[in-house]
């Protein structure tokens, strides 16, 4: 992937966007990038009628935890053992936002 490209993966079901995964290169970390590419989609869900997002992170990935509650999404709970690591199993948090009323 270049420095320019980014992959947003996502499924809608009802009123409810998943949203997957953002994923950027280590090196445009901290850029801003993830906090616009992040509002854009946000923006489009609300305009396509969405209510709700929801998503999950590694826990350790303290990054990607911030940018998501900068962006208006709370904690929801934690999946126990969620991702395969190198050394064994890594726990997901599990968060959302509600769209209605945003932008």
């Amino acid at each position: 992937m270049s420095p320019e490209q980014f992959q947003v993966r996502a499924g809608v079901a009802n009123d409810v966007q998943k949203l997957a995964e953002i994923e950027r290169e280590a090196a445009r970390q901290s850029t801003g990038l993830g906090d616009l590419i992040l509002a854009h989609l946000l923006k489009q869900l609300v305009d396509s009628g969405v209510e709700r997002c929801l998503l999950d992170v590694p826990c350790s990935n303290e990054v990607a935890c911030a940018l998501y509650r900068k962006a208006g999404f709370v904690d929801d709970g934690v999946r126990k053992d969620y991702y395969p690591t190198n050394n064994g199993r890594e726990d997901a948090l599990l968060m959302s936002c509600q769209l209605v009323n945003k932008v």
